[in-house]
Order: C-alpha cells, then structure tokens, then sequence
C-alpha cells in the first residue's frame, strides 16, 4: 500500500470509529458526570432485570460456567459453552456485577464534590430569585408584598402562566459557591 492510500485508509478508519464512539463534545465535569451518573444507573437497572428473568439456581450455575469458560485454556471453554445452556446469564451478571461497581465509584465521586448539596443551594437561591422577582413585581403595581394573601395570589397566577417548572440544574465549577 502507497503512502498516500495508507493515509486515505487511516482517515476512512478515523472516521468510521467516530461515528461508532462520537467525536469530541465540549461539557463541563459535573454535567458530564451527572448524565454518566443517569446513564449508569439507567444499564444497572437494565441489567438487573435481565439477571432476574431467571432461578436463582440456574444464575449461580449459569455465572460459574460462565467464569469459568472465561478463566480455562483453550479447547475446554468450547466444551463449557456447549454444556451451559444457559449460559448467557452469566454474561448478564457479568456486565451487571462491573456496572453497579462503575455506579458505585460515580456516586462516590458526586458524594465527594457534593452535588446533591449543590442542587440544594441552586434550588434555594432560584427560589430566593423567584420570591425577590415576586416581591419586587407586586410593589412596582402598588399592590404590599408583606402581606401573605397578596403574595399567595402572585405565586397562584404565576403557576397557573406555568411559572413553575422543574428546576433543572445548570451545575458549573462556580454554581452554588
């Protein structure tokens, strides 16, 4: 193969493994590791139920043929393989004993930076927001924002214009510091 027609086929390689993985996407660290925190749980709740479809006898045997095909020389795993019927499960458990480990260590991880202290301290400071906006529209129409009923109106037409929504968090390295 010329210079030029390994060049052409590395490239035709490059790009058919960034359709298959994605290319490069700009996020922010916590973002990302919220959405693989989401993405994570979502393929151990997945996994879960289909380690479950089965006994749980059948689940152990399956899993040990299955460690066990994977840990012989060659020759004998096809053997192994022949005989567990069932030996997919054990696949299944595989992948889901190492996905609940990967979401064990992401929740480690959100635990240590404090993210559900983050969204908190978000949450607040919206509603602080909100409830400064209220307050603030109501003495601009001359109506006293320090009584409850007038307040309580305010926030009523404002959910019924479908104010409220969930509140989604925009976490960035400075959010909530």
């Amino acid at each position: 193969m010329t210079e030029k027609g390994t060049r052409e086929w590395a490239a035709r390689e490059m790009g058919r493994l960034v359709k298959t993985y994605g290319g490069p996407v700009a996020g922010d660290p916590i973002t990302i590791l919220q959405e693989e925190l989401a993405r994570t749980n979502g393929h151990v709740l997945w996994l879960g139920e289909q380690v479950t479809q089965n006994s749980p006898d059948e689940l152990a045997h399956a899993f040990w043929e299955y460690r066990r095909s994977t840990e012989v020389p060659a020759g004998f795993k096809e053997t192994v393989e022949q005989q567990a019927g069932h030996g997919y499960v054990g696949v299944w458990l595989d992948l889901y004993m190492k996905e609940r480990a990967h979401l064990a260590k992401l929740c480690q991880m959100a635990i240590a930076l404090g993210l559900e202290e983050r969204k908190i301290r978000l949450n607040e400071a919206m509603a602080a927001a909100f409830a400064e906006a209220v307050t603030g529209l109501l003495s601009d129409f001359g109506i006293d924002p320090s009584l409850p009923a007038n307040r309580e109106k305010a926030y009523v037409r404002m959910a019924q214009a479908g104010a409220f929504v969930q509140l989604q968090i925009e976490a960035s390295p400075t959010a909530g510091s």
